[in-house]
């Protein structure tokens, strides 16, 4: 099962606030740039929005039998449900592949060391519901 990411209002305000500064910019830009240095400049604005906008449209929690698997941008995470420790509701601005600052904390086992993943499920409840009926379907009865 798959869940998007939920988008925070201020996130989307400052991607929208930063890409009609560039558009701005290339805009002012026309009168004075010749044809080559507009190409050139458009070509750099097409990617600085390609990477900027990609997280909105591409983070997406999957949900399967024996793991989580987490997709942002080029980034790719796979957490067996057997190595999760703990999972809390967490509210934070550290970086991770989450749009929301109401996060769920996954802490893990991985190649026995101890990581931490934040992740925001636009449903939550549903998410973490499937996600503990999984878990304890894999424990021993």
């Amino acid at each position: 099962m798959s869940y998007q990411s939920k988008i925070d209002f201020w996130i989307f305000l400052i991607l929208t606030s930063i890409t009609l500064f560039f558009l701005y910019t290339l805009y002012t830009s026309i009168n004075t740039a010749t044809f080559y240095e507009l190409l050139i400049i458009s070509i750099i604005y097409l990617i600085i929005f390609y990477i900027i906008w990609l997280p909105i449209f591409n983070t997406v929690y999957y949900l399967k039998d024996t793991s989580i698997e987490v997709k942002s941008m080029f980034f790719k995470w796979s957490i067996p449900l057997k190595d999760i420790k703990t999972i809390n509701s967490c509210t934070n601005f550290i970086s991770a592949p989450a749009l929301s600052i109401k996060r769920i904390e996954i802490i893990y086992f991985s190649k026995g060391m101890t990581e931490v993943i934040m992740i925001s499920p636009k449903d939550r409840e549903a998410f973490l519901e499937e996600l503990n009926k999984k878990i304890s379907s894999m424990k021993p009865h």
